[in-house]
């Protein structure tokens, strides 16, 4: 129907030296990728992360320097 809003289910994974995965993913409930990239932007903390949408990898995120 028109004007339904379609989401889509990202996940965001903490990695650790290596890229190994640290914990379960955060699940995030987006638009877009761009919603989706700004929200893993907020997650990141000292450790880079992974954004996936399904089996695709949306970005791979560094921590600041």
């Amino acid at each position: 129907m028109w004007g339904e809003r379609v989401v889509l289910s990202y996940r965001v994974y903490v990695l650790e030296e290596g890229g190994h995965i640290r914990k379960a993913p955060a699940v995030l409930d987006c638009e877009d990728d761009a919603e989706a990239i700004q929200r893993a932007k907020q997650l990141l903390d000292g450790k880079p992360i992974e954004v996936w949408e399904g089996a695709r990898v949306v970005i791979k995120l560094q921590p600041k320097k």
